[in-house]
């Protein structure tokens, strides 16, 4: 009877103390921010394929059979579109139809192979590989991406990071047609400054987006700085600016006499005759600057001559006085 007592006083103390320890456990997590579960920690999830998504070649799915799992696998659809089960022996053309329409097809040919009666079949997509979407040219980040869903032009460049700072204003967009591959064009500014409504034609795969490089002028001859230089889209080249970003023409450039050299049909130039000292004095029209234009200031070579030939002779009559100037302290 006494150790009766002994544990009944015993047991409310001990569910005292392990309350106790619990909370003391329970106030250090929360104070830690330590999650009270595995399950409250986040977890990153797959994008959802919607469940209207036709399937194609190459794609792979995942087939479930209920009370069956030697029957179930990841199947990828072969270039024709087609899957044959595990243990099977009838193709299942597969492409064209979503993973709803596919499950009755592959019941059909569970039975067909006598694997399995009247099964319960479960299909849903895993990876989609039909439905490319090749990016390249003058972006940040060329990449094939999968049209999951349809998608708009701009949506999909976004995808490649955007446009990089070299890019022109123009977009080659070629996607299949009934007569072989068609290619429009879109003007930079058109999908860029649009309304959302306007954000160009959806994507449905098997698109090849080429986002064309910046054009180019060209300033040489009698110039600081001679080289290259990009037209930025929705901002036009000139001869004025053309000239500022070669910063001037040199002492000896013949300003007066430069040409805007343009490329003509046939392999030739057609010559634009330029005085640039009266354009930057605004008493001459600017001349704006198309792609692969050339802007060259001559060399003034008379002036190039005297001056050439004055240092010369500043040199022979500094080195003769010099040595004149030797033989007579020499003596």
């Amino acid at each position: 009877m006494q150790v009766t007592r002994t544990r009944t006083m015993l047991n409310p103390l001990l569910r005292a103390a392990l309350l106790l320890l619990c909370a003391g456990v329970l106030a250090q997590a929360q104070q830690s921010g330590a999650p009270a579960s595995p399950a409250a920690q986040p977890q990153q999830t797959a994008p959802a394929i919607a469940a209207s998504y036709v399937l194609g070649p190459g794609d792979i799915i995942a087939v479930n059979v209920y009370g069956q799992p030697e029957l179930a696998g990841n199947l990828q659809l072969d270039r024709d579109g087609t899957v044959i089960l595990p243990y099977g022996h009838t193709p299942v053309h597969a492409a064209g139809l979503t993973a709803i329409q596919l499950q009755p097809r592959i019941a059909a040919a569970l039975e067909n192979d006598q694997l399995s009666l009247h099964p319960l079949v479960s299909v849903r997509v895993l990876t989609v590989a039909s439905k490319p979407i090749t990016i390249v040219g003058a972006v940040k980040s060329p990449v094939v991406i999968q049209a999951i869903q349809p998608i708009p032009l701009l949506d999909a460049l976004v995808q490649a990071g955007g446009l990089a700072v070299d890019s022109g204003s123009h977009i080659l967009l070629t996607r299949p047609g009934k007569n072989g591959p068609q290619t429009q064009e879109f003007a930079v500014s058109q999908l860029i400054y649009s309304d959302r409504d306007q954000s160009g034609p959806m994507l449905n795969g098997g698109e090849q987006i080429r986002v064309l490089p910046a054009g180019h002028i060209y300033v040489t001859g009698s110039v600081r700085g001679p080289g290259s230089f990009p037209i930025t889209p929705g901002d036009p080249m000139s001869v004025i600016k053309a000239i500022t970003l070669a910063h001037g023409w040199d002492q000896y450039g013949n300003a007066s006499h430069a040409v805007v050299l343009h490329p003509a049909p046939g392999g030739a130039w057609k010559e634009t005759a330029l005085n640039l000292p009266l354009i930057l004095d605004h008493r001459a029209a600017d001349v704006p600057m198309q792609a692969n234009d050339i802007l060259y200031i001559p060399d003034n070579r008379g002036k190039r001559l005297t001056e050439g030939a004055l240092d010369h002779g500043i040199a022979v009559f500094t080195s003769a006085a010099g040595y004149a100037l030797g033989l007579f302290l020499a003596q």
